[in-house]
């Protein structure tokens, strides 16, 4: 519900194993940016990025996560030994303020929770007003319970400090030396009466390699890069203009309403043609047959000005490989190699000679 800049998020796609569907949301649209590079960076297919009021979901989206992770805005006391400058900001009226909006997104959380679902609340904050006293106000008010926490070893680490919470798991920086924090699990156990926004959440319908707007320009990508057609049948897709969206086969629809992004950003439509992302070379790497290997010496000019001059090379895209490995796109015309990589994109192999 807070989810920029994404440590957590690409932690949990990873775990997630690209299937099942990832929605990943934050209302500072500008914090969203990292969120999207690290995605696609690490190859995601199956998450769905909103920009919404956290406070709001509940109502838009009602009874229909199993999981959901709440990492709430917080004073971030736990890191105040780390971070001197906390002290310069914090104040009784930041903890108050600060303590109803996390209220207001654990209710939301609530309400967008499947009964039987699961929520994980979490602060990077030790007082006890952030923590105890939201889940027992929860509780009193909404059919929850507090879970045990069986996959972390509570050797070492502190109770929370309520008899309610006594499942909780708090961590101390005086004595764990690392961030403090506080992590329950809760259970929804029933569904509680609550007005629906009158506003209905549209949907997107994602494509099936067969749907005839997409089959065309799939069939030029097999084309232009060597890639087995039948592969394609593996995923759902969302096609614009000058753009194709992969996703994991699990996603047949996408709430409109605050959407950024979702899947991998696989190909954009450059001089006639498809050209495919980076990310995308690499995601699909095993089945691209129309490579380029260059040398050395003519990788480290490549990376260095992103233009390299090659001979014997026809004109069109070619995936860059090293060491067999496809990891990049290029494009080849009349000799020159020309390449568009991340300012922080570099081979281990390569950095020293790039100085």
């Amino acid at each position: 519900m807070a989810a920029a800049p994404g440590s957590k998020s690409t932690q949990m796609a990873a775990m997630m194993k690209t299937s099942g569907r990832l929605y990943l949301n934050d209302i500072n649209r500008a914090r969203l940016q990292p969120l999207n590079t690290n995605l696609q960076r690490c190859g995601v297919i199956n998450q769905i990025v909103l920009n919404l009021p956290g406070e709001r979901i509940g109502m838009l989206m009602p009874d229909f996560f199993d999981r959901i992770l709440l990492d709430a805005p917080c004073t971030a006391l736990g890191s105040m030994h780390q971070n001197k400058e906390i002290d310069l900001w914090w104040s009784m009226d930041k903890l108050e303020r600060l303590c109803a909006l996390q209220y207001r997104l654990l209710i939301s959380a609530f309400k967008a929770l499947k009964t039987g679902g699961l929520l994980v609340y979490s602060t990077c904050s030790i007082t006890e007003e952030e923590n105890e006293r939201n889940i027992e106000q929860l509780i009193r008010q909404y059919p929850v319970q507090v879970e045990s926490i069986i996959e972390i070893d509570k050797n070492g680490f502190e109770q929370g400090k309520s008899n309610i919470c006594t499942e909780a798991i708090r961590v101390y920086p005086h004595k764990q030396q690392m961030e403090g924090f506080f992590v329950v699990k809760l259970r929804k156990i029933s569904k509680k009466k609550y007005i629906i926004d009158r506003k209905k959440t549209e949907f997107i319908q994602t494509l099936s390699y067969a749907d005839k707007e997409l089959f065309p320009e799939l069939e030029e990508i097999s084309r232009v890069w060597g890639i087995p057609f039948s592969v394609w049948k593996n995923y759902r897709y969302v096609l614009t203009n000058k753009r194709i969206w992969l996703l994991c086969p699990d996603i047949s629809d996408i709430p409109k309403t605050g959407l950024i992004s979702s899947g991998l950003l696989l190909a954009e439509h450059k001089s006639n043609s498809w050209k495919l992302l980076n990310q995308s070379v690499q995601f699909l790497a095993r089945y691209i047959t129309k490579t380029i290997e260059p040398d050395d010496n003519l990788l480290k000019t490549l990376f260095a000005k992103s233009v390299a001059y090659i001979s014997g090379v026809d004109n069109g895209y070619y995936a860059l490989c090293r060491s067999g490995k496809p990891f990049a796109s290029v494009n080849a015309l009349k000799g020159r190699l020309k390449i568009r990589l991340q300012q922080a994109y570099t081979l281990p192999e390569l950095k020293a000679d790039q100085s």
